[in-house]
C-alpha cells in the first residue's frame, strides 16, 4: 500500500465508543489524535489520557503504531508512552479494526500484565503493593501541582476533569465542542470535532 493509497473501510468508517475519541490529523489520514477516558473501577477513572496513533504504509497487514502522550504509571506502557500489548506486535491481524486496538488498550488499563511487563520496576510495584502502585500517579499530579499552580502540563500522569459539553452551536457536519475550565483539562477552552 504506498502512501497516496486510499485508507481501509475499517478506517474511513471509523465509528467511536464510550470513553474514546479518535480524530484523523488535518492533512494525514494515517495520523490520529487519541482520548481515552480511563476505565470505571481502575486508579484510572476519571482519568483523560492523549494518545498518537500512526498507521503505517503497510497497514493493515502491519499493525498500527500507538503511544501515550499522557504520562501513565502502568507496567504495560513506557516513560516514552509505548505500549506492550500483543495485538500491536506478534499477534496482530489484519482483521482487527482501529476500535478494536483502542478498546484493547483500555481493556488494558484494567488489566495489566504483569507477566509480560514493559517496566519491570512497575510491575514490581504492582505486583508488591498494589495499593501503593494505585496511587502514584496521584502523588505525581499533587507535586506538579504543587511546583506548577494553575498550569496543565503534558506531564501530568492524567488530566482529571469531566467530558466535554456540547453546545446548540451546530454548522453542517461540524459541531462545537465546549471543555470544562476547571484548570484541570489540558485541552483549550473549545475545540470542533466531527459529528
Amino acid at each position: 500500500m504506498t502512501l497516496g493509497a486510499p485508507l481501509p473501510d475499517t478506517v474511513c468508517s471509523l465509528s467511536a465508543a464510550p470513553g474514546l475519541s479518535a480524530v484523523p490529523a488535518s492533512g494525514n489520514l494515517r495520523y490520529f489524535h487519541i482520548e481515552l477516558e480511563g476505565p470505571d473501577g481502575t486508579p484510572y477513572e476519571k482519568g483523560y489520557y492523549k494518545l498518537e496513533m500512526f498507521l503505517p504504509e503497510g497497514y493493515p497487514m502491519e499493525p498500527p503504531k500507538v503511544r501515550f502522550l499522557t504520562k501513565i504509571y502502568h507496567p504495560n506502557i513506557d516513560k516514552l508512552g509505548r505500549i506492550c500489548l500483543g495485538i500491536l506486535k506478534d499477534k496482530w491481524s489484519p482483521a482487527l479494526q482501529m476500535r478494536t486496538v483502542l478498546l484493547s488498550i483500555q481493556a488494558l488499563l484494567s488489566a495489566p500484565e504483569l507477566a509480560d511487563p514493559l517496566e519491570t520496576g512497575v510491575a514490581e510495584h504492582f505486583k508488591h503493593n498494589r495499593a501503593e502502585a494505585d496511587n502514584v500517579g496521584d502523588k505525581i499530579d499533587e507535586l506538579l501541582d504543587a511546583l506548577i499552580p494553575n498550569e496543565t502540563s503534558p506531564n501530568r500522569t492524567r488530566s482529571v476533569g469531566r467530558p466535554p459539553k456540547e453546545s446548540a452551536l451546530e454548522d453542517h457536519e461540524w459541531v462545537l465542542v465546549e471543555r470544562p475550565s476547571d484548570g484541570l483539562s489540558p485541552h483549550s477552552s473549545a475545540g470542533i470535532m466531527h459529528k
